[in-house]
């Protein structure tokens, strides 16, 4: 995950593909949850809590690139792998004010 870290918070915001930002969703998921989910299945219905949502948006936050705001409500908002990928390439391309890959 540190690899995957280092290239996102190094990447200009409007260089990120979706499938960089996908991975790096999975494996923070996979991480919290101790297991791999199907980007499609809500994440409170396979043992998300409160608890574990907050430390998977911090954990995001902190790998994302500087000026990139994720809401303290993300995964009651956006509740699957493939929600919160749209909504954090929705911002980081906000950002760049352009297109991501």
């Amino acid at each position: 995950m540190i690899a995957c870290c280092a290239v996102l918070a190094a990447s200009a915001p409007g260089r990120l593909s979706r499938s960089s930002v996908a991975s790096l969703v999975q494996v923070t998921v996979s991480s919290v949850l101790g297991s791999e989910v199907n980007p499609d299945d809500p994440l409170m219905s396979l043992g998300l809590d409160s608890l574990g949502a907050v430390e998977l948006r911090n954990s995001l936050q902190a790998q994302l690139p500087a000026g990139t705001d994720l809401p303290q409500t993300l995964l009651f908002d956006y509740p699957t792998v493939n929600a919160v990928t749209g909504y954090i390439l929705s911002q980081v391309t906000h950002l760049a004010g352009g297109v991501a890959c």
